[in-house]
């Protein structure tokens, strides 16, 4: 019976576990339909570090928008993307610039109408 409990009890700590490197995504989208996928993470920090380098953004509205990546305050060592102007649908990938500081890193993705 104490083995079963063990069991359960680490099982239910395996998801906790799996999320708790993963690099998180904020969205600032102002009421855009903008979808946003991360494409690649920085793999060089170690088999546990996750991290945002690109992100892919696609512009579902009927407007051009302009979309930039920030990366966290705490992350002092890297650079926002440049902003890019995004016709209706049509892609475009932002990439952040540097090195991080944290395991777990967090960017935000802020989109406007242009």
């Amino acid at each position: 019976m104490n083995t079963l409990i063990k069991a359960c009890g680490i099982a239910l700590c395996l998801p906790l576990t799996v999320t708790a490197n993963q690099a998180s995504l904020n969205l600032e989208l102002n009421g855009l339909d903008i979808d946003s996928r991360i494409v690649n993470t920085d793999a060089t920090r170690g088999p546990d570090a996750t991290g945002i380098d690109l992100v892919r953004v696609t512009n579902n509205t009927e407007a051009n928008v302009l979309c930039q990546l920030k990366p966290a305050p705490n992350e002092p060592n890297m650079k926002s993307s440049r902003a890019i102007d995004i016709a209706p649908g049509r892609q475009a990938t932002l990439h952040l610039q540097g090195s991080y500081r944290d395991v777990k890193s967090t960017a935000t993705l802020k989109c406007s109408p242009n």
